[in-house]
């Protein structure tokens, strides 16, 4: 009877790891057989060759990160292939655990069980809030990428950020810009903060951690970082470099840059075997493209940053008793989702992160019963539904996938979040404790 008893609290007090347990489960089953695992597959031989003194960037590797990864991957490369998958994913799983406590923590989600009627509403913006990302987090734990690891290591950080502990903060934001470079946002937006603490840290953490390689097996001139930097960085920031291109297929860069090249320059050609991406007679050259392009990365830059003064001023103005935490939540927000939309490269797995903002929008919709919000969150969970394969078929996806579908749903929780900032609109009840348990 006592056994029951401590089961049924279990389950009553922790519902969310109840309900996951067997569904990472039967994805772990997959981890273990399913072919293309990036983590077997590009990760650890880059840390082999590491090892053995080679070149982790020879002519045709398939790694293409900082050199940080590559030493993370060390303790692997010994073990047998079925040990470094498994291994891997429990690794993701804890990831997993992190970055959604994290998101829930920092949007203002309260505890939940079973037995709270309470709850229900609580419920429902997870629910919505999961909807928009769980798509992309199933991407990486198919593909054994790292992008669950980052995305924990960043969400964890925001989280530690607003719970005081800004050194803490920093070293895990600066882990994640580690294994590759799009989180150094963060610094940036630190820095228009003026937290130079923070901002700092980021960059010395980022940096100073991709150095570690070179006491492992110094490359035969300069340093590993640097190598990483003229080979794949430089070449794509030349004004004549191709918008877009970044070791992988057009169709699974879903930055703005990616798909906005896709749309102007290739078409969805059926074939027999089903849809395939064809390169088109440059309808708009590479210069108008890239101006399009920035231009409109620096417009977003420029009104998130308006919202985020406004929003502020506002939001302090309209309340008595301001909530800091949802306002600051809410520029987290739009911080992961500029992350994604300005880097050279984002494929699905990258769009994990936006369960922060989802949650956050869901919230206001369920909540707060905001429009906009509503609107917003539609649009984004069509979108993650829309890009699940074994939903919607191989046609229909590869269709939105070149589409840019992911690209769509930040756009579009990027136009939410910035309304509510703008609005100073980032609350509407008091939950009370900043100190939240998923």
């Amino acid at each position: 009877m006592r056994t029951f008893d401590k089961a049924y609290r279990l389950a009553t007090r922790h519902p969310v790891y109840l309900i996951a347990a067997p569904i990472f489960l039967g994805l772990g089953v997959q981890a273990l057989t399913k072919r293309g695992a990036e983590w077997l597959d590009v990760y650890v031989p880059a840390a082999r060759a590491l090892l053995r003194g080679g070149d982790i960037y020879a002519e045709g590797t398939s790694y293409l990160y900082p050199p940080f990864a590559a030493l993370i991957a060390i303790p692997f490369a010994p073990l047998p292939n079925l040990l470094i998958r498994l291994g891997w994913y429990v690794i993701n799983i804890l990831a997993i655990v992190l970055l959604a406590r994290s998101a829930w923590s920092i949007s203002g989600g309260s505890r939940l069980e079973f037995t709270n009627v309470t709850d229900r509403r609580e419920w429902f913006v997870l629910l919505i809030g999961t909807l928009c990302s769980v798509a992309y987090g199933l991407n990486t734990l198919a593909h054994q990428q790292t992008d669950l690891v980052i995305g924990a290591l960043v969400l964890g950080g925001c989280c530690t950020l607003l719970r005081g502990r800004p050194v803490a903060a920093a070293f895990l934001i600066g882990l994640g810009a580690a294994f590759k470079g799009p989180p150094l946002l963060f610094a940036a937006y630190f820095i228009f903060r003026r937290n130079w603490l923070v901002a700092g840290l980021i960059v010395v953490v980022a940096v100073g951690v991709n150095l570690l390689p070179d006491l492992v097996s110094p490359p035969d001139t300069g340093i590993w970082l640097g190598r990483w930097l003229t080979r794949f960085v430089l070449p794509t920031a030349h004004f004549d470099s191709t918008l877009g291109n970044w070791g992988s297929a057009l169709i699974y860069n879903q930055s703005l840059a990616g798909t906005v090249q896709r749309l102007a320059n290739t078409a969805l050609v059926a074939r027999p075997s089903g849809l395939d991406v064809v390169a088109q007679h440059a309808s708009i050259d590479n210069g108008t493209l890239k101006a399009i392009v920035y231009g409109t990365m620096l417009c977003m830059v420029a009104l998130s940053a308006w919202a985020t003064r406004n929003g502020g001023r506002k939001a302090w103005e309209n309340s008595p008793q301001p909530q800091l935490p949802r306002i600051i939540a809410m520029e987290f927000a739009i911080v992961l989702i500029l992350m994604l939309l300005m880097s050279p490269m984002s494929g699905l797995a990258h769009f994990v992160v936006l369960a922060l903002p989802s949650l956050c929008l869901a919230r206001l919709a369920v909540l707060g019963h905001r429009r906009i919000a509503i609107a917003a969150i539609s649009v984004a969970a069509a979108g993650a539904f829309a890009l699940n394969k074994d939903l919607v078929g191989g046609v229909a996806y590869d269709a939105i996938l070149w589409s840019g579908g992911a690209t769509v749903s930040a756009i579009a929780l990027w136009l939410g979040c910035f309304a509510a900032l703008a609005n100073g609109d980032c609350q509407f009840e008091d939950f009370g404790s900043r100190a939240f348990i998923l």
